[in-house]
């Protein structure tokens, strides 16, 4: 898999910026969904010669991921601060903690993330990055609303998530004056996993309509 090595090399020292002031305004749709991986791209070294795998759970998504260590390299997407490594020795046994490793970032997506978001809406990467960075109080318009919603209706997304960001979401449409159907997102989401201060939020909504 070359993506790995191209993530690593293309985009060092002064290069990568050249790349990305040549390319910021040239990005579609096919780009844009390369770079839904390509930008989050991560290298870890591990110290532990008995580590063989690592594996990526993302708590936005529902599935996670495994990756192979070769040589003590292994190189893969975060798109969040909010993710847990595990790492597989050659028995098979997993650790969250216990083998010692090292982590770079090899790009600093930020300035691609909206353009990627309006050109592969179908990316949820982009909405994962942009949800962990953006805190929930600022404004949105009207075009980032429309992108949020469709983040929420992917089969991607974890069903925990998705109830974590349903009360922001509906006090968002409300603070933009932006209709939404709230019993239509009801359906998406599992009430029981709501805590009790969003329950009492989501009931009081409900009665005032």
């Amino acid at each position: 898999n070359i993506l790995p090595y191209y993530a690593y090399r293309s985009f060092s020292h002064r290069k990568k910026w050249n790349f990305q002031a040549k390319t910021e305004n040239m990005i579609q749709n096919e780009t844009a969904k390369a770079l839904g991986q390509l930008l989050f791209y991560h290298k870890l070294t591990c110290f532990d010669k008995d580590a063989v795998r690592l594996y990526v759970v993302h708590r936005q998504l529902k599935d996670g991921f495994s990756v192979s260590i070769q040589n003590g390299t292994a190189y893969f997407p975060i798109y969040s601060s909010d993710y847990v490594i595990l790492l597989e020795d050659r028995k098979g046994n997993r650790y969250a903690s216990g083998m010692e490793y090292q982590l770079e970032k090899l790009m600093r997506p930020g300035r691609f993330i909206k353009k990627c978001m309006e050109q592969a809406p179908e990316c949820e990467s982009f909405f994962i990055y942009q949800l962990d960075k953006k805190p929930f109080h600022e404004e949105l318009d009207e075009k980032e609303l429309e992108l949020l919603r469709r983040f929420l209706r992917m089969d991607s997304v974890s069903e925990e998530y998705r109830t974590y960001l349903f009360p922001e979401i509906i006090r968002l449409h409300q603070v933009n004056q932006v209709n939404l159907d709230i019993r239509e997102y009801l359906k998406r989401i599992n009430p029981s996993m709501l805590n009790q201060s969003a329950r009492k939020y989501m009931v009081e909504l409900l009665v005032d309509r």
